[in-house]
């Protein structure tokens, strides 16, 4: 196992339910490695937010392939640029975690990109997680967006803007 941080791994943060890319997802650069290592410093400051517990990835960086297979993804997602990564906290609903991290973000305790409470309806079954971005090469004028994602009646995702916080230095 490669350690990135305490508490998140490389294998943690490249991982994918799409097993035909799996190896493929894992072929990182040196500059994807120290991209995820900022991203896994992220991710220790959430979990240390949602209360000092482990935190569940669902997905952290995904290769151009992988993001182009994943339902919903966006060609413009900070997942390739090893920026992003969605999870739930096991024990607690999605929606106390995303609460917990927008508090923290409210009192300047966390700086993000993006914070996004994701809800999709897979026509099987309605899932949720929360997806969490540092500032990264996202859009300046996107920095602070907190959104609520939704399957609109296209069945594709539609995101709500709750609020804009400014992220200071």
């Amino acid at each position: 196992m490669t350690r990135l941080s305490p508490h998140f791994s490389l294998e943690e943060l490249t991982q994918t339910s799409n097993t035909a890319l799996q190896a493929k997802n894992r072929e990182i650069t040196p500059g994807q490695m120290d991209k995820l290592r900022v991203l896994a410093e992220h991710c220790e400051a959430m979990r240390s937010i949602c209360g000092d517990v482990p935190i569940h990835i669902h997905s952290g960086y995904r290769c151009p392939e992988v993001n182009g297979s994943t339902v919903g993804s966006s060609s413009t997602s900070q997942h390739p640029r090893c920026e992003a990564v969605d999870f739930d906290v096991p024990g607690q609903t999605v929606e106390d975690a995303f609460t917990a991290l927008l508090t923290a973000a409210r009192q300047g305790k966390l700086k993000f990109g993006q914070l996004i409470l994701e809800i999709a309806d897979r026509g099987y079954a309605v899932v949720k997680w929360v997806h969490c971005s540092a500032p990264g090469t996202l859009d300046p004028a996107k920095i602070g967006q907190v959104l609520k994602m939704q399957s609109g009646p296209d069945g594709k995702p539609h995101y709500v803007l709750v609020e804009q916080i400014k992220q200071g230095a």
